[in-house]
């Protein structure tokens, strides 16, 4: 069984976040692989303006994909690798990328 699904965003100033605008959208797919494991892929983007002042855009993109399998009757494992990149355009030390991969184990008593 496929499930695709979907996110758009769009966000007016409210609060005190009054002096920023921020969108954004996302996808994520996940497949099942066999009666025991299952691949799921992901993807988001948000882009964010001040509104006031020194103008400052920022970007972030994060994008994962993973596999979880039944390794047991009670436990679950997973290992995922994610992507994240951030910039900004102040010049600034505060822009980075990410790569990550993370393992885990869950099991339910």
């Amino acid at each position: 069984r496929d499930i695709l699904g979907t996110v758009q965003q769009a966000r007016a100033p409210t609060g005190l976040t009054t002096n920023t605008r921020e969108w954004g959208a996302g996808l994520t797919c996940s497949h099942r692989l066999t009666g025991f494991s299952t691949l799921t892929a992901s993807s988001t983007w948000s882009k964010t303006d001040s509104t006031s002042g020194t103008e400052i855009t920022s970007t972030q993109w994060n994008s994962s994909v993973g596999i979880a399998t039944l390794l047991g009757r009670r436990t679950t494992g997973s290992l995922i690798y994610r992507y994240t990149h951030f910039d900004t355009d102040t010049g600034s030390s505060s822009d980075y990328r990410e790569n990550a991969l993370i393992a885990s184990l869950l099991m339910q008593f």
